[in-house]
């Protein structure tokens, strides 16, 4: 059971992170 756990707060973890980081790539990608 808490491999489960541990596994889906990773899967979470990761899909934030990437949430998170796509506006800072448009942000660099795009500069003012």
């Amino acid at each position: 059971m808490l491999v489960l756990w541990l596994s889906s707060g990773l899967t979470a973890a990761m899909f934030l992170n990437i949430t998170l980081d796509l506006p800072l790539l448009y942000f660099a990608m795009h500069p003012q």
